[in-house]
């Protein structure tokens, strides 16, 4: 995450959308993306991985990796 990506999540964490995408990338690895919706309505990336498979402990990992940058922490990510 860059600086920007943790002062938006850090405001904006209210609606946090995560997506996946399959093989599209020129890696063929999924791609997880979570966005959030700021107070103008806008949507803005605040984290993006690559992931190894699509199982359960790349998820973790993932989610991991993104809480460990908040400051609002959510009582239970997944």
């Amino acid at each position: 995450m860059t600086n920007r990506m943790i002062n938006l999540v850090n405001l904006y964490f209210d609606v946090l959308i995560i997506d996946t995408t399959h093989k599209t990338n020129r890696f063929n690895l999924p791609l997880l993306d979570i966005i959030a919706v700021n107070n103008l309505g806008k949507s803005v990336t605040i984290f993006i991985a690559l992931l190894e498979n699509q199982k359960k402990e790349s998820f973790v990992w993932a989610l991991d990796s993104f809480a460990s940058q908040l400051t609002n922490k959510p009582i239970n990510l997944y």
